[in-house]
């Protein structure tokens, strides 16, 4: 399966939105947008600690990435990629800073907005390529 194949890292960093899915237990994919910063190899991006993709991805890190649009239409190949829980406190804050940065005054709004509702923040962080077979 050639996934990968035209999508690399400065490719999807040019989009504005990246499209992740995550895989429930039976294999059903589950894609979002989501609000993104490259850094170096990495896609990193923040979520509501007990979200449904954070628990998919401690489960099982493969997931898939493509840039999108904001309603998650795809505009980009899609690539086999690794995701990571990132959890400690100041490379969370690093990450969301990095994002809102990004986002501008649109972001810190959406922020504010999406903190209320959703508790505790993590990181994810992605590396394009499938996981290693354990």
């Amino acid at each position: 399966m050639a996934r990968n194949k035209g999508l690399d890292i400065e490719t999807v960093a040019i989009g504005r939105y990246v499209l992740l899915t995550t895989f429930t237990k039976d294999g059903v994919p589950k894609s979002t947008p989501m609000w993104f910063v490259t850094e170096g190899d990495e896609l990193l991006m923040t979520t509501g600690g007990d979200s449904w993709k954070i628990k998919r991805i401690r489960r099982s890190p493969k997931v898939t990435v493509a840039v999108c649009t904001q309603r998650g239409r795809v505009i980009s190949p899609t690539a086999d990629a690794t995701a990571a829980v990132v959890e400690d406190p100041a490379s969370v804050e690093r990450i969301r800073a990095t994002v809102l940065k990004r986002y501008g005054l649109f972001g810190r709004i959406a922020w504010a907005l999406n903190s209320r509702r959703s508790g505790s923040r993590v990181g994810i962080s992605v590396t394009l390529g499938a996981p290693e077979a354990q």
